[in-house]
């Protein structure tokens, strides 16, 4: 049921403005509509100014509950208030939530993204991965504070313990990057990398632990509204974020709107739903309602509660309400997270153990209720990681934390699976850690109607298989997306560079040990070298041969070089490099168009290179101006392209020796080009 705010003010609060009217309406539903609702959601963004004494403040759509509390940590807005609506007690009635838009355009942005995250899902593997980040021990001293080893320690907790162990988790733990001091404070650009990198890759779930405030996280700013906002293209693979920390959710400010608004209106990217707080919240609390909430919904592994629901029952349960009550639910309360719903089980892994160089065989099948899904056909994403690595870190100040991360992936690739079943293999690659018993196998399987995922721990990974002997690097081949590429080609901004590598004996190796990473050096500048070996994919069914994409999306206008470098499962290397100009967004630029061959004697062919996809027509003409031909429009890909002409006229007859004109002409939206030229026929 849709009720307008305008109606609930008219019925009772007299037509004026008044936050006590949304309760006592939601009250009145509660004990006299026949069926009684259990979801609440507030659409359109509300703040603390009533009686818009700013003046230039944005419409109050739905106002926010001010708490009467002055004091700075108990000081908070709630929408819980509104759903206190039966008993005098703090426990809500309703799962509640907020769509906070101050725009149509922001409505319709939300709307969409939530329904086809719903009705037209985005499967992959993003849907069987958690991200955790943790701040570090740095707060508001230089030296640091052993006490915020809390984040920590209290995200490794969740980590292990209250995220089922189905998932694949990416833990971002800033003290585990390095330290950059600028002009402009303490920094930590790796980390803000990764988080941003994650986020465009995708994750069912992101849970943020530490420092924060409505524009950034942590103070070494890991994320922020200025710098990364822009930056993240997640369409599709949006994930829910839970953000304990101060103020991130802020939502009543009348003349901005925090980062967890942005994420949530912002139009395809962004996020799917958050749980923040809308003030300052203290870390130990911030943490147990984390744990509280998570325990509430997962229902099993492949079974949650609606993020709504979840919420309410976490409220229930409260142990600080005053801290409970500053978080909020930016999203929908009905939603369903797009959690793989099918068991996948991991019948063989052949041998049992994982050992350098040794070619491993998976087989497994997909249940549903138990039995084979003989009926299901689709793909596997399968994925497997060395031994968990056990991690130590000791602060300046002589204080030790423990924690453990994820082994480094050591291979990833895609399989079909026919009558609910599959098989794949790979090859193992020497970077292993050898003696761990934490190595881990995970499999994602999906078609157009349904997922599901399964895992194997406790792997062996340990000692070294006979009989592989390869002294080769990998074939590299370097192209650009949607484009065909040769060296030396124009390419618009922002290209997406692709790179298939392939090695028949050992594979390509992804562990991403030191020295042996797949990397990217732009302009033969070493300060310029990027790790992407976490874009490098497996071809389906094949253990030997993949395909990167990278974004280049920083690169300025003019002459660049790139230059590859990967190495095989038996740590061999092999580099490549290839050359390319950047052109202008708003230029059409076409270049290196000969016919060829030119004098011809029965057919040309025209070829020629464009920055960017145009609409390409030809005419031909007699030097009188007569047209005698006009070849069909040809839609070019950008870099390299060729137009055939067979020599004959409109009416189908070949042409007569001599000197003809071409015209070419060239468009792409509000941009064209155009060239005039000769062909030759002779014969």
């Amino acid at each position: 049921t849709v009720v307008k705010i305008e109606d609930v003010y008219d019925e009772f609060s007299g037509g004026m403005f008044d936050p006590t009217a949304i309760r006592d309406f939601l009250k009145y539903v509660y004990f006299n509509w026949n069926k009684r609702p259990q979801y609440v959601l507030l659409f359109g963004d509300g703040d603390y100014d009533y009686k818009n004494i700013i003046g230039n403040a944005d419409e109050n759509w739905i106002p926010a509950y001010e708490d009467s509390s002055l004091a700075e940590y108990t000081t908070r807005t709630t929408d819980d208030w509104y759903a206190y609506v039966n008993g005098t007690d703090h426990l809500v009635d309703y799962s509640i939530g907020r769509i906070p838009s101050q725009t149509t355009d922001q409505a319709e942005n939300v709307l969409n993204k939530i329904v086809n995250y719903e009705s037209n899902p985005d499967y992959g593997p993003w849907r069987n991965t958690v991200t955790i980040v943790a701040d570090d021990e740095f707060g508001d001293l230089s030296q640091g504070n052993d006490n915020e080893l809390m984040h920590v320690l209290d995200a490794e907790d969740i980590a292990e313990h209250y995220y089922p162990p189905l998932f694949n988790k990416k833990k971002i733990y800033l003290m585990e990057y390095p330290l950059v001091l600028s002009p402009a404070g303490r920094r930590k650009p790796a980390a803000e990398n990764d988080f941003v990198q994650q986020i465009n890759k995708g994750c069912l779930m992101i849970n943020y632990l530490g420092h924060g405030n409505e524009r950034l996280l942590a103070h070494e700013r890991v994320i922020q509204i200025s710098k990364d906002l822009p930056r993240i293209i997640n369409a599709g693979r949006l994930a829910f974020w839970i953000a304990a920390t101060c103020a991130f959710g802020r939502y009543d400010m009348p003349e901005e709107q925090s980062m967890a608004e942005q994420l949530m209106t912002e139009a395809d990217n962004g996020a799917i739903a958050l749980l923040s707080a809308s003030r300052d919240a203290f870390a130990q609390p911030n943490a147990d309602f984390n744990k509280r909430y998570l325990s509430k919904l997962f229902i099993t592994p492949h079974r949650t509660r609606r993020i709504g629901d979840a919420l309410r029952l976490t409220k229930i349960s409260a142990i600080n309400i005053v801290n409970d009550e500053k978080y909020w639910l930016c999203g929908d309360p009905t939603l369903n997270l797009a959690v793989p719903r099918l068991k996948v089980e991991l019948q063989k892994i052949s041998p049992d153990s994982l050992k350098a160089l040794s070619k491993i065989l998976v087989t497994g099948s997909v249940l549903d209720k138990g039995q084979i899904a003989a009926d299901f056909n689709g793909k596997v994403d399968l994925k497997a990681f060395d031994s968990k690595r056990p991690t130590a870190y000791t602060t300046a100040r002589g204080s030790t934390v423990h924690f453990i991360l994820p082994g480094r992936p050591i291979f990833r690739g895609e399989g079909k699976i026919t009558n609910g079943r599959f098989s794949m293999q790979f090859i193992v690659p020497k970077d292993i850690s050898y003696g761990g018993n934490l190595g881990r196998i995970s499999a994602y399987i999906w078609n157009d109607q349904i997922d599901g995922s399964g895992y194997k721990d406790n792997i062996a990974v340990d000692g070294t298989a006979k009989g592989l002997v390869d002294h080769r690097g990998p074939k590299i081949q370097i192209g650009f997306k949607n484009q065909n590429f040769m060296d030396g080609d124009l390419l618009a901004p922002d290209p997406v560079m692709e790179v298939t590598l392939t090695d028949e004996q050992s594979g390509i190796n992804i562990a991403g040990d030191i020295g042996h990473k797949i990397t990217l050096i732009l302009d033969n500048n070493p300060s310029t070298k990027r790790n992407i070996t976490d874009y490098f994919q497996y071809n389906v069914g094949s253990y030997f041969s993949g395909k990167l994409e990278y974004p280049l999306t920083d690169i300025k206008t003019g002459f660049h070089s790139a230059e590859i470098k990967a190495w095989d499962n038996s740590n061999n290397s092999s580099t490549q490099t290839v050359h390319f100009t950047i052109t202008p967004q708003n230029e059409l630029i076409v270049q290196r168009l000969y016919p060829y061959p030119n004098p011809f004697e029965n057919a040309t062919t025209l070829s020629f290179e464009i920055n960017q996809p145009a609409q390409i027509s030809l005419k031909i003409y007699t030097l009188s101006g007569r047209l005698i031909a006009e070849l069909p429009v040809y839609d070019a890909n950008a870099g390299f392209n060729t137009m055939r002409w067979d020599g004959h006229d409109q009416d189908g007859d070949e042409i007569s020796n001599g000197v003809y004109l071409f015209k070419f002409q060239a468009s792409a939206e509000k941009l064209s080009f155009q060239k005039i030229g000769k062909f030759i026929k002779m014969k």
